[in-house]
């Protein structure tokens, strides 16, 4: 693997079997690859295994790999350029922006991820999912922070804000 890509590393408990996950991961179009866990996820989920989501080489390209890059929604220097050469009001440049972010929130990934993340969920074996989004580096990763998230709070939006180096660790219902 490339260390100047961004990747989404999931994690799920050990005690649940893949092979059962195969027609649902299948629905979705996710893979689940196994990878190696770093030291950092080990210390917040030990019994965890590591996987990679999607069959693509990265996501540098992908919705929730770049988001961080755009702010949210759209990139400073695409407002920059807006309000130099529009005549558009600062009302309208909110619109504008609101605008491009709802067109994330309904971009194919970002609903296919959302879309996963609660039919995983509604699952009787897995009742946790791990998410961070983290530079592929050969040196362990870092954790910013462990942040518990319920399985009703993940929408589309809470997908667009995922920050570098945060485990999400989102869980079912009890």
């Amino acid at each position: 693997m490339s260390s100047i890509c961004y990747y989404i590393t999931a994690t799920l408990a050990k005690s649940v079997e893949r092979s059962h996950l195969q027609p649902l991961l299948a629905e979705h179009q996710m893979a689940f690859v196994p990878v190696e866990c770093s030291t950092a996820i080990l210390k917040v989920r030990g019994n965890d295994r590591c996987y990679r989501p999607i069959q693509r080489h990265c996501d540098c390209d992908t919705t929730l790999g770049i988001i961080w890059r755009r702010g949210g929604s759209v990139s400073k220097r695409k407002i920059k350029r807006l309000r130099r050469h529009s005549s558009l009001s600062e009302e309208a440049m909110a619109e504008f922006v609101a605008a491009q972010k709802h067109q994330l929130e309904k971009a194919p990934e970002t609903v296919q991820w959302y879309n996963f993340i609660h039919a995983i969920l509604g699952t009787r074996e897995v009742w946790h999912l791990g998410l961070i989004l983290q530079w592929w580096d050969p040196k362990p990763a870092v954790i910013k922070r462990h942040e518990v998230v319920k399985k009703v709070d993940v929408t589309p939006e809470f997908l667009l804000s995922i920050e570098e180096e945060v485990f999400y660790d989102i869980q079912k219902e009890r």
